[in-house]
């Protein structure tokens, strides 16, 4: 959790998907695989927790740079604003 802001809250998997353009359970999936940055929360099967600071960083450390990324990080960020 170093990239994670102080305040920052967590998002869901709803809103990772929305941001990336995925489906729920495709993100469900790359956490299943540990290839997104997750958190779990509870005991059991508990709770996933994302945080936005975390993912931004992951689309932009990760994806090879085309012009289709910066179309999500723009609407990963359009999508964050609208939640605050």
């Amino acid at each position: 959790m170093q990239n994670v802001k102080l305040n920052e809250r967590p998002i869901k998997a709803e809103q990772v998907a929305e941001m990336l353009g995925y489906s729920r359970g495709y993100v469900y999936q790359l956490v299943m695989r540990k290839k997104i940055p997750f958190h779990k929360w509870g005991k059991g099967k508990g709770a996933v927790l994302f945080f936005e600071s975390e993912i931004l960083n992951w689309i932009r450390n990760t994806w090879e740079y085309s012009p289709a990324q910066n179309d999500i990080e723009q609407r990963a960020e359009k999508i964050l604003e609208n939640l605050g």
